[in-house]
């Protein structure tokens, strides 16, 4: 099957993180994509920021960020060819809410994925390998990327990059880590290689199934 290049719609979970409110910024004036819906709890200025006055926006506010009936009613029978998902810090909260904000959701956004029949699902995640399995948030991110392979979708994608640097609001171990010589990527760089090679999928057809890509892999694609 061939694919026109472009006129893309998008679903966006996570805009109001770091690296979700990056995405919006770049897909804001990126010409490949018509439609992005973003869910979101509440009203959130950065967001705002990015979104209004831009048509191809669309923010569903919902209580509940997986809502198919709140989602399908913004989409309006519109295809949805890719599913973002950019879940963010679980500093401050409990083991029980780490586990639901990085295994449960991520799940449902991805059966939420198979039924609006989207062609490429990425998750951004993070290294679950090393010493990061010491830590429990690192622990539930390597489950989900096992229970992630019994969801099947034409593409799916989990980003595993080392080091986050460039954010507006670093966290106190990406202030510290930018000093050693360990895997880093500018949060720019990553969002772009996500946006890239997600428009490469679609414009070639050429489904990728279940990639876990990890820091190297990340930095060898070339956008």
């Amino acid at each position: 099957m061939e694919y026109a290049q472009g006129g893309y719609n998008a679903l966006v979970f996570g805009g109001s993180g770091a690296c979700g409110y990056e995405f919006l910024k770049q897909i804001a004036s990126n010409p490949s994509w018509t439609n992005i819906f973003v869910p979101l709890r509440r009203p959130c200025a950065e967001v705002l920021e990015v979104t209004a006055g831009n048509p191809k926006f669309k923010v569903i506010e919902t209580a509940d960020v997986l809502n198919l009936d709140a989602i399908s009613a913004a989409v309006g029978g519109r295809p949805i060819h890719s599913v973002f998902v950019f879940f963010g810090s679980s500093m401050g909260i409990s083991k029980q809410d780490v586990f639901k904000l990085h295994n449960t959701m991520i799940l449902d956004a991805a059966k939420l994925a198979q039924q609006l029949r989207a062609r490429t699902f990425a998750l951004l995640s993070s290294a679950t390998t090393g010493l990061v399995r010491a830590f429990y948030l690192f622990r539930v991110k390597g489950q989900t990327q096992e229970d992630l392979k019994s969801i099947v979708l034409p593409s799916l994608i989990i980003y595993k990059p080392g080091l986050l640097v460039g954010r507006k609001d670093p966290r106190f171990i990406e202030k510290i880590g930018a000093y050693f010589p360990i895997e880093k990527i500018e949060v720019p760089a990553l969002v772009r290689k996500i946006i890239g090679n997600t428009e490469r999928i679609l414009t070639s057809g050429q489904d990728s199934g279940f990639q876990a890509l990890e820091h190297r892999d990340i930095a060898a694609l070339p956008y």
